[in-house]
């Protein structure tokens, strides 16, 4: 690109200067005189067929417009092209515009629109409500967390035999069965049937499995559904084993604790303070949504 200083070098000799004193009218209608137009050129005082004295025009045989020779400068294309009067009439008297750096290249810069603030001046940000159940939530997180560590405690003591109760001698690990006392102690309803399944191989793997699992679930706040599901029958057989109840009509703490898995489970307790929102999120219980 030729900068403006080559611009000025290549202007005609016979070119008119600039004269900042000179209106707009009259620089524009010196442009709009073309060849044949010269009725009255004379009283105007213009030469070269109706042409200002300095300015080069020339017929061409194709259209017979004025052709003005203009330095090639930031006009591009339309300098040395063929111009007739009502493009002459849009084009500037000079190129290029005087009082600019005639080192720098002859380039219009397009200016910069300033990014408008997201938050207007004298305004507050927006403040989030506070949740009032955000505490409801983490306390029934809490008793989550609580029920899960008795589920994983008494899996743990039946296991290994941690005193409490079940002596060592007594633990799954050294050939104990988890179910045998409890269940041979059976006095009730269904006594039969319990005392039919205390001790039995089927009965101690269905005891431990549901005890841990239900923990894990518990703990992590994941699966909570079926937790509450699996849970809730343990506790229920529970009960019924234990019939009558000694300090209570009909009421025990294994009936508060089903009524407090599924409480969980409704709630969604496992998305506080547990793993509950992003197994949802997951493909598999997206697929089966008994799992959430």
């Amino acid at each position: 690109m030729a900068t403006q200083r080559e611009a000025w070098q290549a202007w005609p000799a016979g070119a008119p200067s600039h004269d900042p004193s000179t209106s707009a009218s009259g620089a524009y209608a010196a442009y709009d005189q073309g060849p044949g137009r010269d009725e009255g050129a004379a009283d105007r005082g213009t030469s070269d067929g109706g042409q200002p004295p300095g300015v080069r025009a020339a017929r061409t045989p194709a259209d017979g417009r004025g052709r003005l020779d203009l330095p090639r400068t930031a006009a591009g294309p339309l300098a040395g092209d063929t111009v007739g009067g009502a493009a002459a009439r849009m084009l500037p008297p000079y190129l290029p515009y005087p009082g600019t750096d005639p080192t720098r290249p002859a380039a219009v810069r397009v200016a910069e629109v300033p990014r408008r603030s997201r938050r207007r001046a004298g305004t507050r940000r927006k403040v989030r409500p506070r949740d009032p159940l955000r505490g409801a939530r983490v306390a029934w997180a809490l008793l989550r967390v609580a029920m899960g560590l008795i589920f994983l405690w008494v899996f743990a003591d039946r296991l290994a035999g941690l005193g409490r109760p079940v002596a060592a001698s007594q633990a799954w690990l050294n050939g104990g069965s988890p179910t045998r006392g409890y269940l041979s102690a059976a006095d009730g309803p269904f006594a039969e049937l319990f005392h039919a399944m205390a001790g039995r191989p089927y009965a101690d793997w269905l005891f431990m499995i549901g005890m841990a699992g239900v923990g894990v679930a518990l703990l992590l706040g994941i699966g909570l559904r079926l937790a509450a599901v699996c849970g809730a029958v343990l506790m229920a057989l529970i009960y019924l084993a234990g019939l009558p109840v000694e300090s209570n009509p009909f009421l025990d703490q294994h009936i508060v604790y089903a009524l407090v898995l599924i409480a969980l489970a409704l709630s969604h307790a496992g998305d506080t303070l547990g793993l509950g929102a992003w197994w949802s999120r997951t493909r598999l219980v997206r697929a089966l949504p008994v799992l959430r």
